[in-house]
């Protein structure tokens, strides 16, 4: 009995011991970075072996670690069945994305990509995100957005200008072809806002007493002020709420765009920029969109909650209090600064 007790103890431990372990190896196949558009070439030569591989990959930043790649490839067996070619990878992608790729041949003479556009990314930004994808430079796409030519009725409402298609290049995941002009790319984006923004939401702007182009601009701030999407409604009822009676909007996101760059905090002399995206001296909505906004802040800028709040402060968590009065938005801002 003390034997069979014994080998059931340890046995118990053997398997403990083993699933400890697979967590840690799953864990160490993650992306490096979830958040990251990057994509680079990387060149598996004829002949190489799965170490050999996995040691490309670490040298790339690819992948964490040489032995949970030789471990797993073991185990979903693909050990010594990798394909020799030029791939395009990116840190997004898990080690068994990477594996599966190099398993099936799929290199980068495979016609398309998927590249990923977060939502609040400027033009600018996108740009730079194809750009790393190696489909086209900046200036090529940014030159195509200014001057290229497509059907659409919001286009309408867009003046020219080297920031016309700004806010409407619709943040989303893509496949796009390798050998895609600029027009294509620009295209398929403009096609997918036009798909989301129905019917009903145009006449919701026009019922607001506002254009297409002003309710994106919102929507655009609300982007680059909410991180939550329970808040955007609330935060866009607060730029309602201003606008309805004249009060300048006073949105640190107007101040980024015309800086170019996110500040924790803006410092007076910001806040003072002449600049007719500086909702903190011009009244009412800026010129146009400072970013391209989700769907979420999209609805959340036609269909704002019903509230009486004035202002809002960042508690430092990406959450928002709310204030009706300015002496309760001083208490707020006391308490979270």
């Amino acid at each position: 009995m003390k034997k069979i007790t014994l080998f059931a103890v340890m046995f118990a431990i053997l398997i403990f011991s083993y699933i400890i372990f697979d967590n840690v190896v799953q864990g160490m196949t993650s992306a490096i970075d979830t958040e990251s558009n990057e994509y680079i070439t990387v060149e598996i030569p004829s002949g190489s072996t799965t170490n050999d591989i996995s040691e490309i990959l670490v040298q790339h930043g690819l992948i964490r670690n040489n032995f949970v790649f030789k471990y797993m490839s073991k185990k979903l067996d693909y050990e010594g069945r990798y394909q020799a070619g030029t791939y395009m990878l990116g840190y997004s992608m898990t080690m068994t994305d990477i594996m599966s790729i190099m398993y099936k041949g799929s290199t980068s003479d495979e016609k398309t990509l998927r590249i990923t556009i977060p939502e609040g990314y400027t033009i600018v930004q996108i740009a730079e995100v194809f750009q790393s994808s190696g489909l086209m430079d900046v200036d090529t796409f940014l030159y195509e957005a200014e001057n290229g030519v497509f059907s659409y009725d919001f286009m309408n409402e867009l003046p020219k200008g080297p920031n016309r298609l700004e806010g409407f290049l619709f943040p989303d995941t893509y496949e796009v072809y390798k050998n895609a002009t600029p027009h294509e790319v620009i295209n398929k984006m403009l096609s997918r806002f036009d798909e989301l923004f129905l019917d009903e939401y145009y006449d919701r702007a026009q019922e607001l007493g506002y254009s297409i182009k002003d309710m994106i601009t919102l929507a655009s701030i609300i982007e680059r002020e909410a991180l939550f999407d329970n808040e955007r409604i609330i935060v866009s009822s607060v730029f309602h709420n201003r606008l309805n009676i004249d009060m300048a909007l006073q949105s640190c996101a107007t101040v980024q765009y015309i800086l170019g760059e996110v500040k924790p905090n803006l410092s007076i002399a910001d806040t003072q920029i002449e600049s007719p995206y500086n909702t903190y001296i011009y009244k009412g909505l800026p010129p146009g969109p400072i970013a391209s906004p989700g769907l979420e802040s999209i609805k959340a800028a036609l269909y704002p909650a019903e509230t009486q709040y004035m202002y809002f402060m960042a508690k430092g968590d990406g959450s928002h209090a709310f204030a009706v009065s300015y002496d309760e938005f001083l208490r707020y801002k006391k308490q979270y600064r």
